[in-house]
C-alpha cells in the first residue's frame, strides 16, 4: 500500500493542532492552480533537443507514459531514459528536471490559501510525482498550511479516474461541504459526477472570486 503525504508527513506538525472548520473542505488541484504547469516547458525543451515538435512529444508522453508515470507503476528513474528514447532523443538531457522545477512558481492563488485555510480544510488533489511536487511545495511553504495531500504517484489513482475522487470521499465526513478547483475542465466534471460541485480554473485566475464567495470572505483575488 502506498503512503499517502498529508500535513505530518511534510512538516511533524499535528493536524488536529489547528483550528480549521471541520465541515468545508477546499480541494485544490496543484499545477495550474497554485504553482506553474511543468509539462508544457519539459515538452518544448525535449522538443528543441530532438528536432521535432512539442506537439509530437505531448502525444508520446500522453500515449505511452502518462498513465505509468502519474500513477506510480513506472519508477521516475526509469521514466527519463525510456521517454528520452521515445523522443529520439537518446540519452535524457540533465538539464531536463530543473526545467520541471523551474516551470513550477506560485501562481497568484497560492497566496490565498493561507487565508482560506482560516475558514476551511484545503487539501490537495494531483496527478503528479512526489519526488517533483513535494519539493516545489516546500519551496513556497504550502506544505504548512494544507492538511492533506494526495498525489497519484503515491496513491496509485489518476484524474479523471473514478479512484482518484473516491479516495477523497473516503477521507471526508458526512456532511462535509466540498469544493474542487482545477484547470482541467474533464477532472471537474468527473467529480461532478460523484456528486461534488467544482471550479475550472481560469488562467486570468479569475475563479479565486467564486471560492472566496463559498466561503462567504471578501474577495482579494491575490493578483
Amino acid at each position: 500500500m502506498r503512503k499517502v503525504l498529508h500535513r505530518m508527513d511534510l512538516s511533524g506538525q499535528d493536524p488536529q493542532a489547528s483550528e480549521i472548520a471541520a465541515r468545508r473542505l477546499l480541494i485544490l488541484d496543484v499545477c495550474g492552480v497554485l504553482l506553474g504547469e511543468p509539462m508544457k516547458p519539459l515538452f518544448q525543451a525535449v522538443a528543441s533537443q530532438a528536432g521535432t515538435s512539442q506537439e509530437r512529444v505531448a502525444a508520446v508522453f500522453r500515449h505511452f507514459f502518462r498513465d505509468a508515470l502519474w500513477s506510480g507503476r513506472l519508477d521516475e528513474a526509469d521514466f527519463w531514459p525510456a521517454f528520452s528514447m521515445a523522443c529520439g532523443v537518446g540519452i535524457p538531457s540533465p538539464t531536463w528536471p530543473a526545467v520541471l522545477r523551474s516551470a513550477m512558481m506560485p501562481l497568484p492563488a497560492a497566496a490565498c490559501v493561507s487565508r482560506w485555510s482560516r475558514s476551511a480544510q484545503v487539501w490537495l488533489l494531483s496527478n503528479h510525482r512526489h519526488e517533483w511536487l513535494v519539493p516545489a511545495l516546500q519551496d513556497v511553504e504550502l506544505h504548512l498550511i494544507v492538511r492533506r495531500v494526495l498525489i497519484s504517484s503515491q496513491t496509485g489513482h489518476v484524474k479523471p479516474g473514478p479512484a482518484a475522487y473516491v479516495q477523497v470521499l473516503d477521507y471526508a465526513a458526512p456532511g462535509d461541504a466540498l469544493l474542487y478547483v482545477d484547470d482541467h475542465e474533464a477532472n471537474v466534471d468527473a467529480f461532478r459526477e460523484l456528486g461534488v460541485d467544482g471550479i475550472v480554473a481560469d488562467k486570468h485566475g479569475d475563479w479565486i472570486r467564486s471560492v472566496d464567495a463559498w466561503l462567504g470572505m471578501p474577495s482579494r483575488s491575490g493578483r
